[in-house]
């Protein structure tokens, strides 16, 4: 995974694993939206396309967070 998609922001930075493949998740919002009084809304994510990453929404993310 290239180094330049941990931008630093208004976001926190993942990496996950499932069914052996490894994905980035850059999140934005509370940590635990059950225990947030601001994170009672929906959960909205955010799929960019190919060869694009995450920066593509780095605009929209703390709008909707």
């Amino acid at each position: 995974m290239p180094v330049n998609v941990y931008r630093p922001g208004p976001w926190t930075h993942r990496d996950l694993s499932a069914g052996g493949t490894r994905f980035h998740a850059a999140l934005a919002g509370p940590e635990s939206p059950l225990n947030d009084a601001e994170g009672t809304g929906p959960l909205v994510v955010l799929l960019h396309g190919f060869p694009e990453c995450w920066w593509t929404w780095r605009h929209v993310m703390p709008a909707l967070a």
